[in-house]
């Protein structure tokens, strides 16, 4: 690793961001979660459509409707 990052330009600023990372889940429905159903949680949150809570319990259903309520 200490030679790929000697090696490889700005490798140690992507290396370095991987603790603060979010694995998507190992499942089917898990692009739809990740690329529609969070970013709009987000921005839903952050335009004040929604507060922070109603943000989240709508995505939280999204995603329950989504996988089949398992």
């Amino acid at each position: 690793m200490k030679e790929r990052l000697d090696t490889i330009k700005f490798l140690d600023v992507t290396t370095s961001m991987l603790p603060n990372g979010i694995p998507f889940p190992v499942i089917p429905e898990a692009p739809e979660i990740m690329n529609i159903i969070i970013p709009d949680m987000l921005q839903n949150a952050l335009t004040g459509k929604m507060t922070v809570d109603a943000a989240a319990d709508d995505a939280a259903k999204k995603v329950e409707d989504l996988i089949g309520g398992m």
